[in-house]
């Protein structure tokens, strides 16, 4: 290896450090603790829905994931949200998706509207 180039390495090395995590004062922290703690909370609800229907439960959580991750058209009209969603997904999961899916239309969700 030449010296420039360790030399550069050297210093890209010192750029950057692991960045410690930012400590908050404590209202801040318990208000951070909450969200994270409901959002594993959803996060688990959601997941309980398509696993039955799956032939790896356990990868539910993941599926979860996956889902919240992939790429989408979002097309909103005057009475509805169209989302078209391209996971990642094995057949299976495509079934427990489609169920899913077909669970959140049966609520019967609506758009709250401005007037």
């Amino acid at each position: 290896m030449s010296t420039g180039m360790a030399a550069w390495m050297s210093s890209a090395t010192r750029r950057h450090r692991p960045c410690r995590r930012p400590s908050h004062d404590g209202k801040l922290k318990a208000i951070l603790d909450v969200i994270r703690v409901v959002c594993a909370n959803a996060e688990a609800d959601l997941a309980a829905q398509p696993a039955p229907h799956m032939t790896r439960p356990r990868e539910a959580k993941k599926l979860v994931t996956n889902l919240l991750a992939a790429p989408c058209n979002v097309a909103v009209t005057g009475d509805a949200i169209h989302i078209r969603l391209a996971p990642a997904a094995n057949r299976s999961e495509r079934v427990a998706i489609g169920h899913l899916f077909t669970s959140f239309n049966a609520r019967g969700l609506s758009l709250l509207m401005a007037t």
